[in-house]
């Protein structure tokens, strides 16, 4: 069995994450990825960081703000290719990552080009939301 910082990692070999490079967190359950991805410590630190945002958030606001912002904005980013809406810059991904950056004591290994800490892009979904 595979554990990053106590929480499970599975490997999924089904679709969607087989031969796909996609994951999925869900706390209190595991990191769900695809195959490739178990290894994969800048991944593994983000999808820590959604098991920080349930922690420091808490169960509500998780389940019912964070989760479905981060699942549409996943889909939609997959439907078009990453061409005109970038996942990493929802408010739900760049939050995820400044708590695991936190977390992780600054890593000086952190990928910001594939984890950014902030939006790049100016649109709704890449504001906080007001509590």
């Amino acid at each position: 069995m595979k554990y990053f910082e106590g929480v499970r990692v599975y490997a999924v070999p089904v679709y969607p994450f087989k031969g796909r490079r996609c994951a999925l967190t869900l706390p209190g359950i595991g990191i769900l990825c695809s195959p490739c991805l178990v290894d994969n410590v800048p991944l593994l630190r983000h999808e820590f960081g959604h098991i920080l945002q349930r922690r420091y958030f808490g169960w509500w606001f998780f389940w019912f703000r964070v989760a479905p912002v981060s699942l549409w904005s996943a889909v939609k980013a997959a439907w078009n290719g990453g061409k005109s809406f970038y996942h990493a810059d929802t408010w739900t991904e760049w939050s995820a990552n400044r708590l695991s950056f936190a977390y992780f004591n600054r890593p000086n290994d952190w990928v910001d080009w594939r984890f950014p800490r902030r939006a790049h892009a100016q649109r709704t979904a890449t504001k906080f939301p007001s509590v």
